[in-house]
């Protein structure tokens, strides 16, 4: 497919407003996963006496969730809000009209609908990082009743690894098991010991960078989530005060059109592929989304197109 590099003025807003926002995202999130370490703590450690499944029942999971969908909602929320306001200016519902923010649109910042969206999004995020921290966590407890490490520090471990991917936690915990190999070996040698306030800092350094990555990932991805997001919340305050009207707009799937682009989107340019304002999209992998991004760092956006002189819709880049 031959892809014009035409883009609609909103699909820079979507970007601007993401990239700004994606550090003050990005440190929300990441000090949602990191606080939540200190809900993991004594009751762990006073199960380890009656087996993996009593420790693994004892770290409170729904605390954690709740605390992670906090600090998630209230980062996404306020990106939703820059995009909405930084969109604002540039609607205009017909080409020969003054852009709604000049004939007296009402911009809504508080919209039930937004907070709604943002708190459901939040936790449909949670849910995936939860399984996996829980993955993680029932490997991690399992090897280390292998290994005969003693409550106290198994129950540091597990504090210093929550919301890490089961990779990651392994890799951190194969840094911990060198450590160990080497301070035994030392000790042999007759030489001191690798200290374990050492080795626990090494050890929680590995750990926090793997999640300082990972809360880098998931803001790529959410970032853009939630800037699409606020340019459609604002379609939708124009609709419900009379601005856009059913049938006088379509939306588009608009791509970043160089080497990076994935078969997943790339059909998405093209007129049969426009949707209706509160219609979802259907991409290459077959499944409805109503907006981007539908994977993992994808930098695709929305834009509304109006119909010709001759009443057609036509994509912007087809």
């Amino acid at each position: 497919m031959i892809l014009t590099k035409r883009r609609p003025r909103a699909f820079f807003t979507t970007h601007r407003v993401a990239d700004r926002l994606a550090p003050q995202m990005r440190q929300a999130f990441l000090r949602a996963l990191m606080e939540s370490r200190s809900l993991v703590g004594p009751t762990v450690t006073e199960a380890w006496p009656k087996g993996p499944d009593a420790v693994f029942q004892r770290i409170p999971w729904m605390d954690l969730q709740i605390h992670w969908m906090r600090g998630f909602a209230v980062a996404l929320l306020a990106t939703l809000r820059a995009s909405l306001k930084a969109h604002t200016p540039e609607l205009s519902v017909e080409k020969q009209r003054e852009p709604i923010a000049r004939l007296g649109f009402s911009l809504d910042l508080n919209n039930p609908r937004a907070i709604k969206w943002a708190q459901e999004h939040a936790a449909d995020l949670v849910v995936g990082l939860s399984e996996e921290s829980k993955a993680a966590t029932r490997e991690l407890i399992a090897r280390m009743f292998t290994e005969g490490i003693d409550p106290r520090t198994a129950t540091r471990m597990l504090r210093d690894r929550l919301g890490l991917t089961p990779r990651d936690a392994q890799a951190v915990a194969n840094l911990e098991r060198a450590l160990r190999l080497e301070s035994a070996q030392r000790l042999v040698d007759g030489k001191k010991p690798i200290a374990e306030d050492r080795i626990a800092e090494q050890t929680e350094r590995l750990a926090n960078r793997y999640l300082r990555h990972r809360a880098e990932v998931i803001v790529r991805t959410e970032s853009m989530t939630a800037s699409n997001q606020g340019q459609q919340e604002l379609w939708n305050q124009a609709q419900d005060q009379g601005f856009i009207q059913e049938g006088e707009a379509k939306r588009a799937w608009i791509l970043t059109p160089d080497e990076r682009l994935c078969p997943i989107c790339e059909p998405m340019a093209a007129d049969d592929k426009l949707v209706g304002m509160n219609e979802p999209f259907v991409l290459g992998d077959g499944l409805p989304y109503m907006n981007p991004p539908p994977h993992p760092q994808c930098r695709c956006a929305v834009g509304l197109v109006f119909p010709d002189e001759d009443g057609q819709f036509h994509h912007p880049q087809a």
